[in-house]
């Protein structure tokens, strides 16, 4: 078995980039990318290399971390998303996939909260694949609707397409003023068919320190 060392350190830098997987989640997607046959005598061993890696990878990592001193454009959408989960719009980080996994997903989680008594007026959210991209370009795309409960059956005699755009577009301005608020580059067409895109975005996220300023916000 022969491994690509530079495709494999690649992958591992760009997931430690991302900031959402444990050291352990890391080793597991990358042994799943890149070890075709688990039960290969080598595979034990692959395995091992590829562990040692990615404790390379948090150890560099966390020497970045520590100078970043003030707030990050990542340490600002954290707030940005507090904010909005205390207004009531379910606000997701890195949810599911893709698009259509991420949606049902959050209408589930809309869903519960509201089950609990929790006032939910819409929802916003970016996956995986938005994740990778901005990372690449920075530039990040967030998804949005209104809410209804009973995750918006169509169904429904009360349901209003109308409505629920005229409510969407709504939450979509919210949104973006809190994204501006908190000091990112929002924008968005106006358009129910158009996601909200921040811009310029220098995504540094932290996993292994904290901003005393996001702190102090948060508190």
């Amino acid at each position: 078995m022969r491994l690509n060392r530079k495709q494999i350190v690649e992958f591992i830098e760009e997931k430690i980039i991302a900031g959402y997987l444990s050291g352990d989640e890391i080793v597991t997607a990358t042994a799943q990318e890149y070890i075709e046959d688990a039960q290969d005598k080598h595979a034990a061993r692959a395995r091992g290399v590829i562990e040692k890696l990615v404790v390379t990878a948090i150890t560099e990592k966390i020497t970045t971390e520590h100078r970043w001193l003030g707030l990050t454009d990542c340490d600002r959408l954290n707030l940005a998303f507090v904010e909005l989960n205390r207004r009531g719009i379910v606000a997701c980080q890195n949810l599911g996939c893709c698009n259509d996994c991420a949606h049902t997903d959050i209408l589930k989680i809309a869903d519960r909260r509201a089950a609990d008594a929790a006032t939910v007026c819409g929802y916003a959210f970016f996956h995986q694949r938005d994740v990778e991209r901005v990372v690449r370009t920075g530039e990040l795309n967030v998804s949005f609707n209104a809410y209804s409960s009973g995750s918006q059956n169509t169904d429904d005699k009360n349901y209003s397409i109308e409505t629920n755009i005229t409510r969407a577009r709504a939450i979509a301005a919210i949104i973006v003023n809190v994204l501006r608020a908190h000091g990112l580059k929002a924008s968005w067409s106006g358009s129910y068919l158009q996601r909200i895109t921040i811009s310029e975005m220098n995504w540094e996220r932290r996993q292994f320190t904290f901003a005393p300023d996001a702190i102090a916000a948060i508190a």
